[in-house]
C-alpha cells in the first residue's frame, strides 16, 4: 500500500504528514530541518511512499536528499497550493497535510526541476545578475553624491579610466569622501 507525505519546509523545522492511499492520516509530524533527520525518518518507512515538497527558496539540498529514498517525488508550487486550499486557519501541519492530500489525488500543482547542472547554472547567473544590481546602485550612488554637490564632468562614462581618476582627485567634504 503506497503512503503519501506532506512535507512543509522551514528554515528551522520541517512539518511532515502521512496519508494512506485512502486519506487517512497516519503520522503527524515535525522533524528538525537537518539532512540526516529526514534520511532516518524516509529510510524508516514500512510502506513504500510518494513524497511532495514545497518549492522554497531552499529546496534543493531537501529535494536531493529527499528524491532516492522515495518512490516518487514532487515539487510543488507554491502560489498554486495556496489558490487551491486557502485556509481561514493556517498552520504548518496544515499545509503539510494539504500538500499530501493534492499529492494523494493527482492534484498537485507542481514545478519543473532542474537537474543538478542546470541550477547549478542558473544559481551562478543569478548571483551574477545579484553582483550587477549591487555595482549598480554604488555608481548611482556616485552620481546622486556629485548631484548633490553640483559637480559636473565631461564623461559619457564617469567609471572609465579617466572618470575614475577624475573622481579620485575631487576635493569634497569628508562624509561624501568617505561614501
Amino acid at each position: 500500500m503506497m503512503h503519501y507525505i506532506g512535507i512543509d519546509f522551514h528554515k528551522e523545522s520541517t512539518h511532515v504528514v502521512v496519508l494512506s492511499e485512502a486519506g487517512k492520516l497516519l503520522e503527524r509530524t515535525w522533524i528538525p530541518k537537518r539532512r540526516e533527520e529526514l534520511v532516518r525518518f524516509l529510510t524508516n518507512r514500512p510502506e513504500p511512499a510518494k513524497a511532495a515538497l514545497e518549492a522554497t527558496l531552499n529546496w534543493y539540498w531537501a529535494y536531493d536528499t529527499i528524491e532516492p529514498l522515495v518512490e516518487e517525488l514532487k515539487l510543488a508550487s507554491p502560489p498554486k497550493i495556496r489558490n487551491i486550499a486557502e485556509s481561514t486557519v493556517k498552520t504548518d501541519h496544515i499545509d503539510a497535510k494539504v500538500i499530501a492530500d493534492l499529492l494523494r489525488s493527482n492534484f498537485l500543482p507542481t514545478c519543473y526541476v532542474p537537474d543538478a547542472e542546470t541550477r547549478q547554472k542558473r544559481e551562478l547567473l543569478r548571483h551574477r545578475a545579484f553582483l550587477i544590481q549591487i555595482r549598480t546602485r554604488v555608481k548611482n550612488r556616485i552620481h546622486i553624491i556629485l548631484d548633490k554637490l553640483g559637480i559636473e564632468h565631461p564623461f559619457d562614462n564617469l567609471f572609465s579610466e579617466h572618470g575614475l581618476e577624475f573622481l579620485r582627485a575631487l576635493e569634497m567634504p569628508w562624509a561624501y569622501r568617505r561614501s
